[in-house]
Formats: C-alpha cells, structure tokens, sequence
C-alpha cells in the first residue's frame, strides 16, 4: 500500500513578544476583538482568540494605536529556537496552517504522521470506532488546502464520519455522532453593552434552533447580569456562534493554573490536596498490560493513592487481569486517568485522600460538599440568578429539582454546592471563566 506524504507549511514570521490578550479596533471603529498577538503575516496580522480560533487581519484596517503595536512588534528580535521535540498545547497546534497529502494510506498510518506534523498528542476513540465498524486499516485519502490545522484535519476525518475535538488536553478522535452528543459550557463576554438579552434571543432563533433546552434539545444558555452569556453545546455549536457573532461576543476562557486562583472556596476544600497532583504532567505507556498492575505501577510511579474499585467494575464485567493498553506523554494527571481507562467503560474520583478508579454510576453516586465564596457574583444579594444559570448549564439533570441528587443551598455569602467530583471540576471552570468575562484585561 502507498505510504502516505505530508509536509508542513511554515509561512509565519513569529515575533517575540510576551503572550497577552489586548483589545484590537479597526480604524473606523465599527470592528473590536479582544485577542493574542500571534504573528504578522505578509500584510496582516494574526491574532488568537481566547477560544483557541485564530483570525487574520490587513494591518492596513487597524486603529492607529494597533498599527504602532505592530510596527513596534516587526522590530522585534526573534525567539529562541524551542527545544526539539517539546509539544504545543493542543490549541496552539491546531491553530497554525498546515499542508498534507494523503493518498489511500491506513487510517492509523495517517493519525501517527498528523501526530508528528503537528507535535501535538491525538488519541482515537477506539472503541467509537468498534461500534461504527471503522477499522484502523481503512484506506484514507485526503489533501489540505493550507488551511488551520483543526478545519484540515477535520475535512480529512469527514469521508469516514469521523471528527476531531480538543478534549482531555490532547486531539480526541471519535465518530461524529459521539462528538456531537458531548456539552461543553462556555462564558462570552457580550461586547454591546446591555445587549447580552438580544443577543442570546438571536442565537437560539438562529443556530441550531432545534438543539436548545426550551425545545426539548439538550443546549442551553444563561444570561448573567447584562453581558455574560454561558453558554452549553456541541463544540461545533460553539463554533458556529463564535464564526457567526465574533464582533459581538469573545470567549472567556481562564487557563487551568487560573482555575483555583479565581475560584475562592469558603472553609473545607475535599479536592485541595489534589489540585496540584491532577495538573502534574505524567506518561503513561502500558501495552495490553492487566488493569490491576497498570494501576499498581501508576500508583507507584507518580507517588500517588490510587485504588481500584474491584467490587464495582467486577459488576460491570471488568477485572483487574482485564488489558488496558495506552500511550500517552506528558499529560496532567486528571487526562491520562480518564483516557486510559475511558476504553474500559471505567472513570474516576476522589475517595477521601485516594484517587479510585471505579464505574461511571459509582463515581455518579459520590457526592462531596464546596462552598464557594460568589459574593462578587451576588450584586444586591441576588442569588437566585446565579443559581439559575448554573443549574440550567451544568450538569442540567442532575439538580435537586429536576430529580437529581445535586443540590445548591445560599449559605454565608456563598454557594454550598453538593456535586460529584466532575460537576464540582465544571463548576469551578465555570465560575473561573465567568469571572474571567466579567474582568477583561485581569491575570
């Protein structure tokens, strides 16, 4: 079978200066976006977003001030080589142009060579593709067209219905239809003052109109105050309304060693000895290796308790000799454990002072109480509004009122929120990003 060729396509003069998020105006003021400096391109300028998507602007449409920024940023000296083989983080990496040409060569071959083009981790959702009967064999075909790496990548999956997602930290390869059943909450910060009401009117009468709570789909979106939006949907759904509302909306999106900074915890925090052990890049390397030394030997090398939960998965037909196989590098700890033993059916969630690797419906039954400290949330000591918009964009089905085991009570100036580990992990992004929309400009 021909092997595939591929080659990458560097037409980017990068620039050295510290990564920021400025805001950038056209210069008859009808256009604004609040964005990274990437690099000048020929006779325009590249700017990231904070949801990752990069856009390209003619210098020559930019307000005097900005013309200066970038004048000044050409004079800048250029960067130190990185070191050889350290990886982009996803984003970055699917972000940049790209050039590939594949011709029949096996699906497996392709998503090895995108892994070294990109220097970016990708891992495929083995057993998506079992149920679709796609086999890892299957011919592919497929030539970029210069485009960012995410919408190549994408165009080439799409003959076999196949779809790439940044997800876990790394690009997750799944079929389409699972892709398009994941929610992700996102926080937009509504640049038309007071226009956050209208603006979520026009989304949900426009985009996907069918997918949204108030018609039985399962998207929804909050109105916080007058100009946060949050917002839960596909990622493609996401997509859309950044592609079509830009000049209206940004992404607020905190990074994760902001997370705990921006989200103060009033008295106990269950999850605080754990926070920086679940950041703490590890590698994982176990090839068809039983399910009880893989963890044994985790638990081990990354000097943390981890226990298996042998009643619960022996339940849902797994044992400890079941082999669990898995490649990953330098991934924080929370994304190897659910992507090593994702394939198994089998999650993850803090026991006490452990990390236990049990079924989903165990892990769902495990509740733990936070209070968060909101009162920079609450003006006038609303907060029901909070209330509301977190209930109805996270976790939606698994609140108190709607039958759910979840529950949010007001007490002390906060939020005592009773939530499984992973609603309480959404939440904290949540509040993260929110206050991130409310502060433009704030580290």
């Amino acid at each position: 079978m021909p092997r595939s060729s591929c080659l990458i396509f560097l037409g980017i003069f990068i620039l050295a200066l510290p990564s920021f998020a400025r805001e950038w105006k056209s210069a008859n003021g009808k256009f604004s976006v609040e964005a990274e400096f990437v690099a000048v391109k020929g006779g325009s300028v590249v700017l990231k977003k904070a949801s990752g998507e990069t856009i390209e602007v003619p210098v020559e449409n930019l307000s005097e001030a900005d013309r200066k920024f970038v004048a000044a940023a050409a004079k800048a000296p250029a960067p130190a080589a990185a070191p050889p083989g350290k990886a982009l983080s996803v984003a970055d990496a699917m972000s940049k142009p790209v050039k590939f040409d594949f011709k029949d060569a096996p699906l497996k071959e392709v998503l090895d060579e995108l892994k070294e083009l990109l220097n970016a981790p990708i891992v495929l959702d083995t057993k998506s593709l079992e149920e679709a009967a796609i086999n890892l064999e299957t011919p592919i075909s497929g030539k970029s067209k210069g485009g960012v790496a995410f919408d190549e990548v994408n165009g080439l999956l799409q003959p076999l219905k196949l779809a790439a997602e940044i997800r876990h930290d790394v690009l997750y390869v799944s079929t389409a239809q699972k892709q398009g059943q994941y929610l992700g909450c996102r926080a937009y910060r509504v640049l038309k003052a007071g226009g956050g009401n209208e603006l979520a009117k026009l989304i949900t009468s426009k985009i996907a109109s069918e997918s949204w709570d108030d018609v039985g789909g399962p998207g929804s979106i909050a109105l916080l105050g007058t100009n946060v939006l949050i917002v839960s949907q596909t990622p493609a759904i996401h997509r859309e309304i950044e592609k079509k509302h830009g000049r209206q909306l940004l992404a607020a999106v905190a990074p994760a060693d902001r997370i705990a900074p921006l989200v103060p915890i009033k008295g106990n925090d269950p999850l605080g000895k754990m926070r920086g052990a679940l950041r703490r890049p590890v590698s994982a390397e176990y090839p068809e290796t039983p399910l009880k030394e893989a963890v044994a030997d985790m638990a081990k090398r990354y000097k943390t308790s981890l226990e298996l939960d042998a009643a619960a998965i022996a339940a849902a037909g797994v044992s400890g000799d079941t082999p669990v196989t898995v490649s990953l590098k330098a991934l924080p700890l929370e994304s190897v454990l659910t992507l090593t033993f994702r394939d198994l059916g089998l999650t993850w969630t803090v026991d006490g002072d452990k990390l236990l690797i049990t079924t989903p419906e165990k892990a769902g039954s495990k509740l733990m109480s936070i209070a968060y400290d909101v009162r920079d949330l609450t003006a006038g000591g609303d907060f029901d509004s909070l209330i509301d918009a977190i209930t109805s964009t996270v976790h939606p089905a698994s609140w108190q009122d709607v039958g759910g085991p979840a529950k949010i009570t007001v007490a002390d100036g906060g939020l005592a929120i009773l939530q499984t580990l992973q609603g309480h992990r959404t939440i904290q992004a949540w509040l993260a990003d929110v206050r991130t929309a409310l502060r433009p400009g704030r580290k």
